[in-house]
């Protein structure tokens, strides 16, 4: 990562032999993705687009940081060699993103190595340090939260990579590839699914704009994969990451063992995994239907197929049983799968038997008897009663006449399928062929199946007719299955148990009571116990989800339309966890959730988004905020701007965020909230950042407001900031107006360095009074800026007593000639300025009067030693400005004294009339252990500044900084907007 320009592709390419577009201009637009191979490593490079750039908000840059600092192992930030506003810009971003992902211990594991380009030898040791400097700045201003230790564990490393064409460019390369290899070898991911799995849910989570954690969408993530495998395990018998076990089968086989006449049958069944059922469980359930049928004739069609033999009901009903056993053998062994996994919750359980309940319900044959033949159903045990029963044949018997083949011919039978006794063509009067005595029965195969003119009634080859009224079982699709020729009065089917659905909700299995008739309002059980399906009555919300309305929304205003993301936050009950006893309808506990934590039911005024801590918890309210749709906005005008996006007074803020709409709006900015009180008797008074706002806001001018500063503001609601930055919350506090002189540039303004809603500043308050400040309009400024105001005459007055004898006169000598040299610098050698120097001790003498600025440069000044009299060097002056034209030059006195003056020669009365007579420009500097009282009485009478310099080092500076301050003031204008 890194600015425009700064030779990041150019970098990759070369440390990781990629092939990123490298251009001096923009070419690198989002993020681009490449793999090497690095050994037996796959090495994963990301190429970043330059950040602070005109294409991408500030918002943007944060959620490229933040995805880089995320999932990068090694995070290679490419720097201009000073820090500038751009980097500290930059590492603001990183810092609002520190609290937008969490919950995931893959995340922020890696390293930041800062690389700064284009440093030459010899400046390479002052980089690193100017770099290191600005980090511990950061951690002391955000010591709980910041970006370094949050997203990069405090793991930082410095370097400096000398121009390009340059040898040592190459080989400053191996630091960096020394770092990667480190990475490779201790935090790297487990897998190429592991890092898919990690960047697939972080770019999710940033388009979403979901900031909960991902610890619970990673448990989505899981509980989708383990839907999948569920399918998968239930339709192949296997999975692809890891094998199913049989576990202990035995106790279980013995009970189908008896169901199977060969008991070779179950040596010969095929290993489970061998086995692919072919069911999609996610068709619907006509599609479900269908599938079943074919599905179940393709298996039975199979097994008769190995055992070579022809289809009869026998055969069907062996089918029967062992299809039931690899149904059991493939459902057990999921059971098993399952039971191992860790933390398996309510939503996957109730999956699973979902899905095992639709494979055997779907899978299980009808077993009635074909409509059209004898045979047996093979339709799916769920179809319809609309759906004729179909044994999924021609229904015609495909076997030869078996009294033609007695004598050698080869006719085919005539019956249906499935039909009893000898297969007869019907064409030589091999039987009887008249109509059966019972042709009513159901199961009548309708002609004499005896000899030619027998004795006994007409009976064709069914050993027994069956009445075949429906059963009279509610919801049974069975026939009476009594003796047709015995008189009965209750019809019932062949079933031996009750056919009732279970009572319990989305079972669906049927009753296991043994008794076919069982009372239709009867407490119907499965046998089974069954997952509780009531609502969890704890308190607070189970589950909260972030949900994105659509991809993109259009935002149409009056004065602008612009596409923005948007999305909410929901939260849900979940369902009870409870398990109800096979033999009950209902737990006697409360009905709970598996939720270890339930959330506090409170949303964000603002946005909608659900506190993300426990239901009950102390304190404020805390969320990871979404858009806006709760606010609109107001003004003392009709046009509202924030950033780039325009909107009027009135309109909903749902295209801005909590957290990045307080960052755009910037220093000092107010918030508004309805009062309860009109102006007179509104009890906020500005001292608890809150005071009545007397503007007329619009949409509504007539509504009574206040204005609320930031934290007060998200206190009174009561949540916590949802800006994570320490530098921006302090600049919050402070107060909005700005220096507007050209000088500033537009990325480094100046503005009032005092708390927000401050109290006016006198001018001649002492805070005012530093070199560096100003006070301007009530605010203090940190700067000060003057006009070009023509030549000067620059009057030294400078106390030459015995007490400056030595290294202090020689201090004050360097002092005063570089103050001179600086103004050389600033108004070049010629540029017409005078010098006078006027030295005084018990008495006082104009040492140099009207010399030009050139010709006093390294100039020696005379020491004159003796006692302290401010008045006779004050006299001095006045001769000098009486003398000089104060019209072609102006006047700047510089007065120094390190004594306290002789006993009446504080020089105030002379002071005075200087003033009186002379528009001049004053400073007083007191030096070591002077009088402070006398010189700032003298610099007050002087109406100039006063100064105290306690080392020959202050001095210097001192006049350092005099020198800069001779220029004049100009005005200001607030940077605040009303929203």
């Amino acid at each position: 990562m890194g600015k425009q320009s700064t030779g990041k592709s150019y970098y990759l390419n070369h440390l990781t032999g990629s092939s990123f577009a490298i251009s001096g201009a923009r070419c690198t637009d989002g993020v681009w993705l490449t793999v090497r191979l690095m050994g037996n490593c796959l090495l994963v490079v990301l190429d970043f687009e330059g950040l602070r750039s005109i294409e991408r908000s500030a918002q943007e840059d944060t959620f490229l940081s933040v995805l880089n600092a995320a999932v990068s192992r090694l995070t290679v930030f490419r720097i201009e060699m000073r820090f500038d506003k751009d980097i500290d810009a930059m590492f603001s971003k990183f810092q609002q993103g520190v609290s937008l992902l969490k919950g995931d211990p893959r995340l922020f594991q890696g390293k930041l190595y800062l690389n700064a380009k284009d440093v030459n030898p010899n400046d390479q040791d002052s980089v690193v340090f100017e770099f290191q400097s600005k980090l511990e700045v950061i951690l002391r201003e955000n010591c709980a939260k910041n970006f370094v230790t949050a997203m990069y564990g405090g793991d930082v490393d410095i370097t400096c990579c000398p121009p390009l064409g340059n040898v040592d460019y190459y080989e400053a390369l191996q630091e960096g590839l020394e770092l990667l290899k480190m990475s490779r070898d201790t935090v790297s991911y487990s897998s190429g699914n592991d890092i898919y799995d990690c960047l697939s849910m972080v770019l999710s989570k940033i388009s979403l704009l979901d900031w909960t954690s991902m610890e619970v969408n990673m448990k989505q993530a899981l509980a989708v994969e383990l839907r999948m495998q569920i399918r998968m395990g239930l339709r192949y018998g296997k999975l692809v990451d890891c094998e199913l076990v049989d576990g202990e089968q035995e106790e279980h086989l013995e009970k189908w063992k008896t169901f199977f006449d060969d008991m070779d049958t179950m040596a010969d069944m095929p290993e489970d995994a061998m086995l692919d059922f072919q069911l999609d469980l996610d068709l619907k359930s006509a599609e479900l239907l269908q599938e079943s049928k074919r599905i179940l004739m393709h298996f039975f069609m199979t097994i008769l197929q190995m055992r070579g033999e022809q289809r009869n009901r026998s055969n069907e009903a062996q089918f029967d049983n062992v299809w039931s056993f690899l149904l059991w053998r493939r459902e057990h062994r999921v059971r098993l799968w399952m039971s191992n996994l860790p933390s398996i919750g309510r939503e996957e359980m109730d999956d699973l038997n979902a899905c095992v309940l639709k494979l055997t319900q779907y899978l299980r044959r009808c077993q009635h008897t074909c409509a059209h033949c004898k045979l047996g159903c093979f339709e799916s045990f769920l179809h319809d009663a609309s759906t004729p029963h179909d044994c999924g044949t021609n229904h015609k018997c495909i076997n030869l006449c078996a009294y033609c083949a007695a004598t050698g011919g080869e006719k085919t039978c005539s019956s249906v399928a499935g039909h009893s006794g000898p297969c007869n063509c019907g064409q030589n009067e091999h039987t009887c062929m008249e109509p059966c005595s019972m042709i009513d029965a159901s199961n009548c195969e309708k002609t004499c199946s005896l000899k030619v003119d027998h004795a006994e009634p007409h009976l064709c080859s069914v050993k027994l007719h069956c009445c075949g009224e429906p059963c009279q079982v509610v919801e049974c699709r069975g026939l009476c299955m009594l003796p047709f020729e015995n008189l009965h009065d209750l019809h019932t089917c062949s079933a031996n148990r009750c056919q009732q659905t279970c009572v319990m909700p989305d079972c669906g299995n049927i009753c296991c009571d043994p008794d076919h008739f069982h009372p239709r309002g009867a407490n119907h059980l499965c046998g089974q116990p069954h997952r509780c399906t009531a609502e969890c009555t704890e308190d607070g919300v189970c589950e909260i989800k972030v949900h994105l309305e659509r991809v993109t929304n259009t935002f149409i205003g009056k004065r602008s339309t612009f596409e923005f993301t948007r999305q909410e936050m929901n939260g849900s009950k979940r369902k009870c966890s409870a398990v109800v006893a096979a033999s009950e309808t209902s737990h006697p506990d409360r009905h709970r959730c598996n939720s270890v934590v339930h959330y506090c039911k409170e949303r964000c005024p603002c946005c909608q988004y659900f506190c993300d801590k426990a239901y009950g918890h102390d304190g404020l309210h805390r969320t990871s905020h979404g858009s806006m749709k709760n606010t609109y906005f107001v003004s003392d005008s009709q046009e509202v701007d924030v950033g780039e996006r325009k909107y009027t007074a009135g309109e909903q803020g749902v295209a801005e965020m909590c957290p990045f709409f307080c960052s755009k709006m910037g220093r000092g900015h107010i918030h508004f909230m309805p009062c309860q009180h009109k102006a007179d008797t509104c009890i906020y008074t500005a001292s608890d950042g809150r005071k009545h706002c007397k503007l007329k806001l619009e949409p509504n001018p007539t509504m009574p407001m206040d204005e609320v500063l930031h934290a007060t503001y998200w206190n009174t609601l009561g949540w916590e900031d949802p800006v994570s930055s320490a530098v921006e919350k302090a600049s919050f506090k402070k107060c909005p107006y700005k220096c507007d002189v050209p000088d500033h540039a537009d990325d480094s303004p100046s503005y009032c360095i005092l708390d927000a809603w401050h109290e006016p500043v006198d001018k001649f308050d002492s805070r005012g009074q530093n070199a560096s400040h100003s006070v301007v309009e009530g605010h203090l400024f940190g700067c000060k800026h003057y006009a070009a105001r023509g030549n000067v005459h620059h009057i030294f007055v400078l106390d030459a007593s015995g007490s400056m004898n030595g290294d202090p006169w020689i201090d004050l000598t360097e002092a005063v000639n570089g103050y001179l040299l600086d103004h050389v610098k600033m108004k070049g050698i010629d540029c017409g300025d005078l010098v006078s120097v006027v030295t005084f001790s018990s008495g006082a003498e104009i040492s140099f009067e009207g010399k030009s600025l050139a010709s006093m440069l390294n100039t020696p000044i005379h020491f004159r030693d003796g006692g302290t009299n401010y008045d006779a060097g004050l006299r001095c002056v006045n001769e000098v400005l009486s003398r000089n034209s104060n019209s072609t030059h102006s006047p700047v006195l510089l007065f120094f004294s390190d004594g306290y003056p002789t006993a009446g020669y504080n020089g105030e009365s002379i002071a005075d009339l200087i003033v009186a007579n002379h528009n001049l420009e004053s400073y007083v500097v007191g030096f070591g252990k002077a009088s402070k009282v006398c010189l700032k009485n003298l610099a007050k009478r002087l109406d100039g500044s006063y100064y105290k310099a306690v080392t020959s080092i202050d001095l210097f500076n001192t006049f350092k900084s005099i020198s800069e301050s001779v220029h004049l003031k100009t005005g200001l204008v607030a940077n605040t907007t009303a929203a």
